[in-house]
């Protein structure tokens, strides 16, 4: 148990090395193509400080230069939470470690959720 909060600290300790082991694990890209552009070019992946994520992906093309963030189409693109939080939660939530959520008189319901849709005819 020791040993895997050790790796749990290792990459969440900066955004950047949350960032590379969630890339590593697949869940966020390191390759994107340009939506607006036709042929797809290939975009950059450039450093920004002054957003929270730390990086973007950028065109390279001159005319288009469209941004994207790095969670663009990826299962963290609606959420807010820094990757090291979420990879604190994921751990969280797949050990068998007991959590207390809220606290003195504070009541908190966590439910499973089923998502369902009508098929479109």
């Amino acid at each position: 148990m020791a040993g895997l909060l050790s790796i749990i600290a290792k990459h969440t300790s900066s955004e950047d090395a949350a960032f590379e082991y969630l890339a590593e694990h697949r869940l966020l890209a390191r390759r994107h193509d340009c939506p607006g552009c036709y042929p797809p070019s290939n975009m950059s992946f450039i450093r920004r400080s002054d957003i929270t994520d730390g990086w973007t992906w950028r065109c390279s093309v001159r005319g288009c230069r469209k941004k994207l963030s790095i969670r663009h189409g990826s299962f963290f693109s609606q959420s807010k939470l820094r990757f090291s939080t979420w990879i604190k939660l994921l751990y969280l939530w797949t050990s068998e470690i007991p959590i207390l959520l809220g606290g003195p008189g504070t009541v908190v319901q966590i439910d499973e959720s089923l998502m369902r849709h009508n098929r479109k005819v």
